[in-house]
């Protein structure tokens, strides 16, 4: 290497530290200058300074020919490093040559610039038009952009980046393996994307390595210092320059020439390189035809593996690890089949013998192919546990909820599948085959735990990953939530508490402690806590994303309290830094046109509509202006606004939904809002990725038929609705239930026998349309047919809970209150022990208490909600449910009732609605203190609820006493509340 390239490489990796020195001293720098980082501007529509960069690098290519990759390269400089020290240590590599394998960059170049335009932009469309059956397999995509906007400053800068665990062995495998099994270029040349795009790009460059021939007397030294693996000595003998597209125009054969006959000049470019003085150079290679395609595979094969391991292999590294380790199959094979193969400096065959250093080749290239055969099994285990998971349609949100976990048999069986993939996919220390942990695996472990309904092992698996990785935002407000879930809301607190002592930059932890403390009283101290917080941060740019997460925070603590003024303040400060939050935005508005500044809110979405770039972030603040409008009951400024959002993006039913129902709610405005309706069946594109967007605009149509009163044109329009694929259970649900409403349930009944006779529907979707179509039956007043098909329904799937309810239903309208009791009670104690049926017992015994309570039998009734709080004691509106069993029937018991409330409170501390009823059973068992808390609570979590108080009074009432505590306002402004 030449001093000149030594010392610019050297001072590209002293920018390097510059960048990364100025992003931890600001908080904030100019996005990674990394060609990578293109992708993204791909995918988004986001221009960041790694996609410029890699442009103009292209562009410059296409000049001065290939000379980046020599002169720019962090990775040359790496390689360039590790070549010179094993020089050193008497190490020469030999290069690699293949004919297949320097492919590999073009096909990554492709992969990562090129398939992802090519996927959406020809392949899907063409698809949809010519094989939609194959098109449905690929599922949703998103578009290719159709606009952009600049991404070039960051605060989150290390995200794109590999830990520091992660870049040693990156450096270590794609510097010195590479190096020593490939070549002195052997990651450029059989690995690096980006010469992919530059490789093309050189040979049209008119900048090339030209020779005087006058002066070359043939010594070769060019082609021995060339590092590139380019035979320059019989390239510029036969074209009287360097046309390798692999010259990286380091300028190392210049510099060495002996009689200064080469030099750097603009000329023709290689492609148009005319023929050769002689004879054409001919390559020479380690490897036959046949060898290549056996290595081309190794190399997809460990490649494909190697990607996304555990998860910390990022796809570069692990074109290194592929790269090497067909190298070694190769020299593996060679030392099988040839009699003398040599590795340098060791010799692993001679003469036919195989030395010991030959043996621990063959025995170490055995236990790395055994590693990455173990390496798939793993991944395969996590891929197809995944997989499972996702398609049971469980939400984490769902799981953490305070509401009933319950799920179908089917969804059961699938979360047990899973999670029994996902345990081989484990560690090896937790009864898995993987050798160590994946946060990936470990949460949706948890997650999958607490649906079977085993919360004990969730939390297990929540509080290791924290103690692992350490408290993060995920993670916290997770093992909160569950705490929470499970009545233990208290400890949950005290872990936020500890938590944010520990990091006060968890911003959702803190807005999760501040919800919870809102529940009793304590909404002023997470106010003081979060203004501590600023000062705390100041001005550290470091923490920009924690300071305005803190004034969002503070804004809407405030407004709850009604400090609104304050309120307002924070809100501002928070967009002038984040102009494109549009969310945050609709919020500011709404609580200036509920303060009465209607005008100023107006004025803040028009001055946003200005400054914004991308037409989303737009399309947003004009549905936020829009329903100012609409509040304001300015019905043309409205119209106009909604008119912009639906031109913007006609596919968007929540939003065409919002605006039909406002011209519905004026009087006249039925035509217009079918007009509307209509609009978006005729303008949602027709193609398979807005099949769900075809779907709800058919529905709309027909709701506004509906409510219109035009019956036949409405059923006519749900059918249409169905009747655009794919045809699923939920579709079809939906149009039976309306067609039924319409009056029309024979159509229905129709409908639903022709998705059962249709083709590929699966087990739980066809179970679903049968307890359909007994719905439909019983509709039609034909009971004894709906128990009939009930009966062979249970026969099959004996646990199908919405059939045992149903038939318990129909036998309950026929006046056997006691067949229905003996059946929900049989089927009750039929189910399985394991904790994830315990749902569904709970749920078929709270049947059971409905039933008795319906028949004034008390003490089963009492008995049968007791049972299914035991069964699920951590579920609240059972235990609302439980409360009002032993409140309203003869004999109930009242301090019962106040026992069941207690905890419901506990298990969902933000519901008014549990705390007032708190509050009422209170009051029965003469505890006016507790009342008053309960009463107090519920008032600071609905602070603004219309005739609260009134209600409260009434229940004071009844009970024969009266109010004596006075209201609580905490109300710093003398407005109106919004």
């Amino acid at each position: 290497m030449g001093r000149r390239r030594a010392a610019v490489l050297i001072g590209i990796h002293v920018l390097i530290v510059i960048h990364i020195i100025h992003w931890l001293a600001t908080g904030r720098t100019v996005s990674p200058v990394e060609p990578s980082e293109s992708m993204e501007t791909i995918e988004t529509g986001l221009i960041n300074a790694g996609a410029i960069f890699f442009l103009l690098a292209i562009l410059s290519t296409l000049i001065f020919g290939r000379f980046f990759c020599g002169w720019g390269c962090h990775v040359v400089a790496l390689q360039d490093l590790c070549g010179w020290l094993m020089k050193k240590c008497g190490i020469r590599p030999v290069p690699f040559r293949s004919r297949l394998l320097p492919l590999i960059p073009v096909i990554l170049a492709v992969y990562m610039f090129a398939w992802p335009t090519i996927l959406k932009g020809v392949i899907e469309p063409t698809l949809d038009r010519a094989w939609p059956e194959a098109r449905a397999v690929l599922g949703p995509m998103p578009g290719v952009p159709t606009e952009f906007a600049d991404d070039l400053v960051q605060e989150d800068f290390w995200s794109t980046f590999p830990t520091i665990a992660v870049a040693i062995p990156f450096l270590l495998v794609c510097g010195f393996a590479t190096v020593y099994f490939l070549g002195a270029k052997g990651f450029c040349t059989y690995g690096c994307p980006y010469g992919g795009v530059f490789a093309p790009a050189d040979k049209i460059a008119p900048g090339r390595i030209v020779v005087d021939h006058d002066k070359c007397e043939g010594c070769g030294h060019c082609t021995a210092v060339c590092t590139s693996n380019v035979r320059v000595h019989e390239e510029i003998r036969e074209y009287g320059m360097v046309v390798s597209p692999g010259c990286m125009k380091c300028m190392d054969c210049v510099s060495v020439c002996p009689n200064d006959a080469l030099s750097f000049k603009f000329t023709r470019p290689s492609i148009a390189r005319g023929k050769p003085r002689n004879s054409a150079p001919k390559p020479k290679f380690d490897t036959t035809i046949a060898n290549d395609l056996a290595l081309g595979a190794v190399f997809f094969v460990t490649f494909s593996i190697a990607r996304g391991t555990y998860p910390v292999i990022p796809m570069l590294f692990a074109v290194g690890i592929a790269g090497c380790m067909t190298f070694i199959a190769w020299k593996a094979w060679c030392t099988l089949s040839r009699p003398n193969v040599r590795i340098a400096p060791f010799q692993l065959r001679l003469r036919g013998r195989i030395k010991p250093a030959g043996l621990l080749f063959l025995l170490s290239t055995v236990l790395l192919s055994a590693l990455f055969a173990h390496t798939a099994v793993v991944k395969y285990h996590k891929w197809r546990g995944l997989g499972i998971a996702e398609d049971t349609g469980i939400s984490k949100a769902q799981l953490l909820a305070p509401t009933p976990r319950e799920f179908s048999t089917f969804q059961i069986a699938e979360i047990n599948a899973a999670l029994e993939h996902l345990h081989e996919a484990s560690s090896i220390r937790r009864g898995g085959l993987a050798l160590m942990d994946q946060p990936e695996v470990r949460t949706r472990q948890a997650l999958l735990s607490l649906a079977r309904g085993e919360p004990d092992v969730a939390e297990a698996y929540l509080r290791r990953s924290i103690d692992r990785s350490g408290p993060s935002n995920d993670a916290c407000t997770d093992l909160g939530a569950l705490l929470i879930s499970t009545g233990r809301r208290d400890e949950a607190i005290r872990l936020y508490e500890a938590w944010l002592s520990e990091d006060p930059d968890l911003w959702l932890v803190r807005d999760q402690l501040a919800n919870q403390r809102r529940a009793s009283g304590e909404v002023d101290r997470s106010i003081e806590e979060a203004r501590a917080l600023l000062l705390d941060i100041g001005d550290d740019t470091r923490r920009h994303e924690v300071r305005q997460r803190t004034h969002l925070q503070l804004a809407r603590m405030l407004a709850y309290r009604e400090d609104f003024d304050e309120a307002v303040h924070h809100y501002e400060v928070h967009l002038d830094d984040t102009p494109e939050a549009t969310d945050v935005r609709a919020e500011y508005c709404m609580l200036l046109s509920g303060l009465g500044r209607h005008a100023d809110a107006i004025a803040s979405c028009e001055e946003a509509i200005q400054l914004l770039k991308r037409s989303e972030q737009v399309r947003q603040t004009h549905l936020t202006l829009a329903r100012l409008h609409a509040g304001a009951s300015n019905r043309v400024a409205a119209r106009e606004a909604y008119d912009t959002v639906l031109k913007m993006r006609p596919w968007d039913t929540t939003v065409r939904r919002e605006y039909c129902q406002m011209l519905l709610s004026r009087p006249g405005g039925t035509e217009d809002a079918l007009a509307v309706a209509e609009a978006g069946i005729a303008e949602t594109p027709k193609r398979y990725r807005y099949r769900s967007a075809r779907q709800d605009a058919h529905r709309l149509y027909a709701e506004t038929l509906s409510a219109m009163g035009r019956t036949d044109d409405a059923v006519a329009a749900w059918l249409a609705y169905d009747a655009q694929p794919p045809q699923s259970l939920h579709s079809l649900t939906i149009t039976a239930q309306s067609l039924a409403q319409l009056g029309r349930a024979d159509d229905a009944l129709g409908h639903t026998e022709r998705y059962l006779e249709a083709d590929g529907r699966t087990r739980a979707d066809r179970i679903g349309a049968l307890v359909l179509r007994a719905r439909l039956q019983l509709v039609r007043g034909e009971a004894d047919s709906a128990l009939a098909e009930l009966d062979g329904l249970l026969a099959e799937e004996p646990h199908f809970w919405d059939a045992i309810e149903l038939r318990a239903r129909i036998l309950m309208s026929q006046g056997r209150g006691s067949d229905a009791i003996a059946f929900a009670s049989a089927h009750r104690d039929a189910f399985p022990d394991q904790p994830w049926y315990q749902p569904a017992s709970a749920r078929t015994s709270l049947l059971i208490a409905d039933i008795n309570a319906s028949l004034r039998m008390s003490e089963p009734a009492i008995a049968a909600v007791e049972a299914a709080v035991d069964r699920q004691p951590h579920v609240a509106s059972y235990r609302l449910l439980a409360a009002d069993v032993h409140r309203n029937l003869p004999g109930g018991d009242s301090v019962a009732a106040e026992r069941h409330l207690e905890i419901a409170c506990r298990l969902d501390s933000l519901n008014p609605e549990s705390w007032f009823q708190l509050g009422y059973a209170c009051l029965l068992n003469d505890n006016s203190a507790g009342a008053e808390e309960a009463f107090r609570t519920t008032m600071r979590l609905a602070p603004r609820q219309p005739g609260l108080l009134d209600r409260i009074d009434q229940v004071y009432a009844q009970v024969g006493s009266r109010r004596i505590w006075s209201e609580e306002s905490g109300s710093s402004s003398a407005r109106p509340s919004p």
